[in-house]
């Protein structure tokens, strides 16, 4: 409006134009502007209305590359269908727990008390000796392959002993009797609960005859 103020006066000093013509010039330029004003906002409302088609054309997009880009679900109740699975027809493993040579699972390590040593009963008098010290002086069979022996202690007694009698400190027993030699098995318990038995020879009318390695057994527990 200022605008249109400012032509007509300058139209009114220059041309000297009355009144009436005045006037008709003020509702031309009017219009002008009116025309104007109204082909600027529908270029506005034109740029808006691109921006928002735009807009939404990018997240139709966007949201078409994120589907893409995410996996498709798969339904697990047909998925034997979809992918050739191999069906097992027994799948059932039987295991068998063996504890053999193992310790015991629900046994403490170390005991408060420490280890206990094995109370042997005293049945003869070649238990109070070492094997070491005991002399095979005498052999004689008793019939049916069965042989008793004499062994000599330290303080000069005679003990007459056959199979499975004990002998020595440590538990051991007259394994077998030939007819120059006496076998003695001696044995040891592991902490895993094997026993662990070794062979030992009194020969008549000689000493201890020396341990052969080849004649250690080991026993393990059932």
């Amino acid at each position: 409006m200022i605008l249109i103020k400012k032509c007509v006066n300058k139209f009114y000093i220059v041309y000297n134009l009355n009144k009436k013509n005045l006037f008709l010039l003020t509702l031309v330029l009017f219009f002008a502007a009116e025309k104007r004003l109204e082909s600027q906002n529908s270029q506005i409302d034109s740029i808006i209305k691109d921006e928002k088609t735009k807009s939404k054309r990018l997240n139709t997009q966007k949201k078409e590359q994120e589907n893409q880009n995410s996996p498709e679900e798969i339904n697990t109740e047909n998925l034997s269908d979809i992918i050739n699975i191999e069906r097992v027809k027994n799948f059932h493993l039987k295991y068998n727990y063996s504890s053999e040579a193992k310790p015991d699972p629900f046994k403490p390590p170390t005991s408060k008390e420490g280890k206990k040593s094995i109370k042997i009963q005293i049945t003869s008098s070649l238990q109070k000796f070492d094997i070491e010290e005991l002399k095979l002086v005498g052999i004689w069979n008793i019939g049916k392959n069965k042989n008793k022996a004499l062994v000599m202690t330290p303080d000069e007694e005679g003990v007459i002993c056959k199979v499975n009698d004990p002998i020595g400190k440590k538990g051991a027993v007259i394994h077998e009797i030939t007819d120059n030699k006496i076998s003695i098995r001696k044995f040891k318990l592991t902490k895993e609960g094997s026993r662990i038995y070794s062979d030992e020879y009194l020969i008549l009318g000689g000493k201890e005859e020396e341990k052969n390695k080849d004649d250690i057994i080991v026993i393990t527990p059932e």
